[in-house]
């Protein structure tokens, strides 16, 4: 119950866009996908936040050529609270693109 409070899957990561109008308004679904990806990727890497991966008891890790593990359909991501953050600054910086941005002045 602690994990699940602490951390976000990327479908609910996708529900509170929605829900909080973040999505059609400052970033498309496409744009939340990729913020997902990329905070769940560095932070894996070591970067902000943490991201954990439940294979919900499957573990088929297909290889690529360069040795790199290809992600299986029936793993799912978690951001923790820091990645959130670190989420939503991207959105914010999405938004704030969207919206104009600074006057190049």
């Amino acid at each position: 119950m602690q994990f699940k409070q602490n951390n976000l899957n990327y479908k609910d990561f996708v529900k509170f866009g929605f829900q909080s109008k973040v999505v059609p308004l400052l970033v498309t679904s496409e744009e939340m996908m990729g913020i997902f990806r990329i905070v769940a990727k560095q932070s894996q890497a070591g970067g902000m936040g943490t991201a954990f991966s439940s294979s919900m008891g499957v573990n088929n890790t297909e290889m690529r050529a360069d040795g790199s593990s290809i992600p299986d359909k029936n793993t799912v991501q978690y951001i923790d609270v820091n990645g959130f953050k670190n989420a939503l600054v991207r959105i914010a910086v999405y938004g704030h693109e969207y919206l104009g941005g600074l006057s190049p002045e």
